[in-house]
């Protein structure tokens, strides 16, 4: 990976990394808890570790489809395929109303059964 890409990724994981989720609750709970130190500390964590994780991802992906060579653009392209058909489905599937049951509660029935 060349240099510009991986600073592209790691503006693209910061910019995903400020997405509300279970991280910023977590970020923000630090923060009130011990301070704006820790919760840095905790924001560059899991920004690192995500970014790890992403170029670990990638170089592996990169090594097998050298191991694989032909096959590994078949299924590339089999893969690709797929997914357009299940795009397809999703955008021709008819929507269907969920059914709503009335449905008494316990506390409900002993109630009107005592009275």
């Amino acid at each position: 990976m060349e240099l510009q890409q991986s600073l592209s990724l790691l503006f693209t994981m910061l910019v995903l990394a400020l997405v509300p989720g279970p991280v910023v609750f977590a970020i923000i709970s630090r923060t009130f808890s011990h301070g704006l130190i820790p919760a840095m500390q905790l924001f560059l964590g899991v920004l690192l570790a995500d970014y790890l994780f992403i170029c670990i991802a990638l170089f592996g992906l990169t090594a097998l489809a050298n191991v694989m060579g032909p096959a590994f653009v078949v299924i590339k392209y089999c893969s690709a395929l797929y997914l357009g058909f299940l795009g397809y489905q999703l955008i021709t599937s008819k929507t269907k109303a969920a059914e709503i049951i009335d449905v008494k509660s316990p506390v409900t029935q002993v109630a009107s059964n005592i009275l």
